[in-house]
């Protein structure tokens, strides 16, 4: 109606509720835990959990990062409790698109805790191993000067990762991190395919922006600007 009341996103957090609906075919009876807050530093889900520590048991597998996985059978173990491929796409992926508001923050983590004799270890996403999840991408694309790859390196830096310095000393890490880097290059990021999503994107949100900058007392640009 001509009234100005804002931008509105529609937001779906993960919840355990997310996972069981997700996996819910295999009528299972033991408990998806999701984990919020930095890479180095999960918080407490609040909830009492019987039998194990949530936390406990994601600082257990991060502590890898402190040890040296070149050696197999340290890898082997770090395996047994991590998907290591997909938080290795993870971190390619979010360094490929310079998310610098990440893995310290919106980091994302879930884990299945099988109930009794289960075994779900066939299951990927319920096979016992931590998985990370995107989650708020909204500072990414912004700085194509960036280097999202030196932060995590970096120790003085927030984005550090001791657990994926740790994995990019052994070949095969390096190799499943740089063909993720070189399919997103040459896949979904290519500019045949990215710039008419692109452009869609700004198609569509031009409208709306447009009459947020004509209204608002707190702009003075325009669309294009």
């Amino acid at each position: 109606n001509g009234t100005l009341y804002g931008m509105y996103w529609m937001h779906e957090p993960y919840k355990n509720s997310y996972f069981e609906s997700r996996f819910d075919q295999y009528g299972f009876k033991g408990e998806f835990v999701v984990l919020d807050g930095p890479e180095r530093e999960k918080e407490p889900t609040g909830d009492v959990h019987v039998g194990y520590d949530p936390v406990a048991d994601y600082n257990e597998m991060l502590a890898y990062g402190e040890r040296d996985l070149t050696v197999d059978e340290v890898y082997e173990e770090l395996c047994e409790r991590l998907d290591v491929e997909t938080y290795l796409q993870m971190h390619a992926s979010m360094a490929y698109v310079v998310n610098g508001d990440w893995p310290q923050n919106n980091n994302r983590a879930f884990k299945y805790f099988a109930a009794d004799g289960e075994d779900f270890s066939d299951v990927q996403g319920m096979d016992g191993k931590w998985y990370f999840l995107p989650h708020d991408t909204d500072w990414a694309l912004g700085n194509a000067a960036s280097n999202a790859l030196n932060w995590c390196y970096d120790p003085e830096a927030i984005q550090y990762s001791p657990l994926f310095c740790a994995l990019m000393e052994r070949d095969d890490c390096r190799v499943t991190y740089v063909t993720y880097i070189l399919d997103m290059l040459n896949g979904a990021f290519a500019p045949e395919r990215a710039v008419p999503v692109a452009e869609n994107s700004i198609k569509a949100i031009r409208p709306g922006l447009e009459l947020y900058l004509a209204l608002s007392p707190y702009q003075s640009s325009t669309f294009d600007e």
